[in-house]
């Protein structure tokens, strides 16, 4: 089978990066503000990384999906006090920026590094044990 040939969807994703990252934005805005009564501010960041997963796998970008996966896994069913206890508002920034980073590596015609993400996957890695043993 031959490999479909997936250029000409890059400006679509950097199109769908730009709302994604606002919403993210938006999402981390709310967190300095946020009330028992919002909506859990996580659950766009579990969206975007969602999407992010799924794009990227389709595109061939198999370190994007990759790290996007283990993120969706932190943000999948967090609420907002339990991401409190565990830093998620720090750690959450940290994605933000390493996401616009390497849409801007796209935009520029780079070719971008997951390496950027390395500590981020640490720390979700530690946050996800964290959290489990908080459920034991």
């Amino acid at each position: 089978m031959e490999e479909e040939d997936t250029s000409q969807y890059v400006d679509v994703l950097l199109e769908e990066f730009n709302d994604q990252l606002s919403e993210l934005r938006l999402s981390l805005n709310r967190l300095s503000n946020y009330t028992s009564n919002d909506k859990n501010p996580f659950e766009a960041f579990f969206r975007v990384t969602h999407t992010l997963k799924g794009n990227a796998a389709f595109m061939g970008i198999d370190g994007l999906a990759e790290v996007s996966k283990i993120l969706c896994e932190v943000y999948r069913e967090l609420d907002y006090q339990e991401g409190k206890e565990l830093g998620i508002d720090r750690f959450s920034k940290r994605v933000y920026l390493a996401l616009y980073f390497y849409k801007t590596a796209i935009e520029r015609g780079e070719s971008p590094s997951v390496d950027r993400f390395e500590a981020l996957l640490t720390d979700a890695k530690y946050l996800l044990n964290q959290r489990n043993r908080s459920l034991s």
